[in-house]
């Protein structure tokens, strides 16, 4: 069952949702990619981006922080059988993630050489808050734009500090939007094209540039977005009876009321 909204659901912008919006959004991408692309290139999801050679760029890796485990009394008021658990000491360590795991993104490449082409980025809350995370991701983004990779950034969170490629004043000049797709063809110094939609529009199709003498491929994000919506739990987990997390505008939040009571989920 598709998402009760035209475009961007927000309540995937949650970010308690979103590692699994990210997920099943990129593996739709892919296959949507794969299907189209011509003979001689693929796309694929990485952990690791090559530009050049000798040169690697990493996404955001998970840090992890040992400590002393802290006494955890077992809860006897449960009932049940738990000889393994009582017989058991307390772990001498304990592991927290203090960062998020890697994060992937899809790339375009030559199937002979293995030639990267492109790179498409859809953003995560790390990377629009302000931070080592963010400051790593602008230093992968400074890499690829001064590269001949072509740089696809997709950003649909409402929430954070700008961090796509174009700036927001050249993007205010074209109007407003909730959303924003960044577009830098490789080796074209300061130059962008971006798509801007809001909560009420569809999402946009967009441009993948290939290699020299191939037309740009067609990337329609509102099938893919529908099909990650439909491939994971967001109808059956999601209560639409509860405002989203950011929270919508006034005048939106009027508007998705509406919308979902038509829909029977208010």
């Amino acid at each position: 069952m598709p998402s009760p909204f035209p475009g961007m659901d927000p309540y995937l912008e949650n970010p308690s949702q979103w590692r699994g919006v990210h997920q099943r959004l990129l593996t739709a991408l892919t296959q949507l990619l794969n299907t189209d692309l011509p003979a001689g290139l693929y796309a694929d999801s990485e952990d690791r981006v090559i530009v050049s050679p000798g040169r690697n760029i990493y996404p955001d890796v998970g840090v992890l922080r040992f400590a002393t485990a802290p006494n955890r009394p077992l809860d006897s008021g449960r009932g049940g059988v738990a000889t393994l658990l009582e017989t058991s000491a307390d772990p001498s360590f304990y592991v927290r993630h203090e960062t998020q795991p890697p994060q992937q993104q899809i790339t375009i490449r030559t199937v002979d050489s293995k030639e990267l082409v492109a790179v498409i980025e859809l953003l995560s809350p790390t990377n629009k808050r302000r931070g080592k995370d963010r400051e790593e991701y602008l230093a992968k983004q400074a890499e690829l734009l001064a590269s001949d990779v072509h740089l696809i950034e997709i950003d649909l969170l409402r929430e954070g500090v700008h961090s796509v490629a174009v700036s927001q004043e050249d993007i205010q000049t074209r109007g407003e939007g909730d959303y924003v797709v960044c577009l830098h063809y490789g080796g074209s110094g300061e130059e962008f094209e971006f798509w801007l939609s809001t909560l009420r529009q569809r999402l946009p199709r967009i441009r993948i540039p290939l290699t020299d003498g191939l037309p740009d491929q067609i990337l329609d994000l509102q099938r893919a977005l529908d099909q990650a919506y439909d491939s994971g739990p967001h109808r059956r987990g999601t209560d639409y009876r509860l405002a989203p997390i950011p929270p919508l505008s006034e005048t939106d939040a009027d508007w998705a009321d509406s919308l979902l009571r038509n829909a029977g989920l208010r």
